[in-house]
């Protein structure tokens, strides 16, 4: 079973998790669960909940743990849609995004090849590239010039909890940025070592998803 936890809270990580991963351990023997890069450091993020739940439970398992999407870049849709500024905090936070037809590939050598029972894969795309470059990649993408507005933290926050439905997970998207700007997110090989492909970059994204910029 490929496992997409869909509650952001620590609530239903807490309450709601225990239950359905047992049920679905009494149903299946292999478990590849789409955590994220967020469970390495932080053990209290609902994240490595689950991983936890699984690990205990699960005949077989595989921890995906990708960095940001590719496709979390969607938020600025709107925006484009209706001008060429995108108004957004932390410009120069750079994130090695992962397109999720990548994901998709390690998911399927995980579900059905064997050698993967008990690995945790850090998943990213080639490299980091600030918010700014992700603009002009998608700019390109649907053949005109785009330009970056920053805005401060605080008159993004009530957009995003808006957007997340979930203020603390608002809040720590923020936060991530806040890094990123000083400390790039990492990079791995991982999709190459384990599909044979290298990891698609944001431009190729971009290309793939300009209809839905225009």
């Amino acid at each position: 079973m490929f496992l997409v936890w869909p509650f952001t809270s620590e609530r239903a990580a807490t309450e709601l998790a225990p239950t359905v991963i047992e049920a679905i351990t009494q149903r299946v023997h292999r478990v590849v669960y789409l955590s994220a890069d967020a469970a390495t450091d932080n053990p209290d993020r609902f994240w490595a909940r689950l991983e936890r739940l699984i690990e205990r439970s699960a005949g077989e398992f595989t921890f995906l743990r990708p960095t940001g999407f590719a496709k979390n870049t969607l938020m600025w849709a709107s925006q484009i849609h209706a001008g060429d500024v995108v108004r957004w905090p932390y410009g120069a936070a750079a994130r090695s995004l992962i397109d999720e037809r990548d994901i998709a590939a390690v998911a399927l050598r995980a579900l059905t090849d064997t050698g993967h029972a008990g690995a945790t894969y850090v998943l990213t795309g080639p490299r980091a590239i600030t918010q700014v470059e992700q603009l002009d990649a998608i700019g390109e993408a649907i053949g005109r010039p785009l330009r970056w507005e920053e805005i401060s933290r605080e008159d993004a926050r009530p957009g995003l909890i808006a957007a997340f439905g979930d203020e603390a997970f608002a809040d720590s998207a923020l936060d991530a940025w806040a890094r990123f700007v000083a400390a790039p997110e990492r990079t791995t090989q991982t999709v190459q070592e384990i599909t044979g492909s290298p990891a698609r970059s944001l431009r190729e994204w971009a290309t793939h998803h300009a209809d839905d910029f225009r």
